[in-house]
């Protein structure tokens, strides 16, 4: 096994190995449930992930975002602009039923 032969196995090993964490990363992220709070990033755009990526940083992807607005998920009245990176189909279903059932709530307490 030569030097060349190495140098490439060295390298593939790195991005096959670099592309499972990826991989993995994603399905942590989809499996999450919705927790106490939502994020809002300066563009009003809603994550349900504190860490994501787009939340955590900025347009360039180098510099970190400091504008980032944490609202308590029980607060939550209205749904616009999600992540399409931390928001699944089946977290934006369950965040239209906690803005119903939300809303719901502070009608309630309205009319008493």
């Amino acid at each position: 096994m030569g030097l060349e032969s190495i140098i490439k196995y060295c390298i593939t090993s790195i991005l096959i190995l670099s592309c499972y964490g990826c991989t993995e990363k994603v399905q942590n992220v989809s499996e999450n449930p919705i927790g106490e709070y939502v994020y809002f990033d300066q563009y009003k755009c809603l994550h349900v992930e504190g860490r994501c990526l787009k939340l955590t940083l900025t347009e360039d992807g180098v510099r970190p975002n400091f504008m980032v607005t944490r609202v308590p998920t029980i607060e939550l009245r209205y749904l616009e602009n999600t992540c399409a990176s931390c928001v699944t189909d089946k977290i934006y279903k369950d965040l239209e039923e906690i803005v119903e059932s939300n809303n719901e709530q502070e009608d309630s307490i309205s009319v008493e």
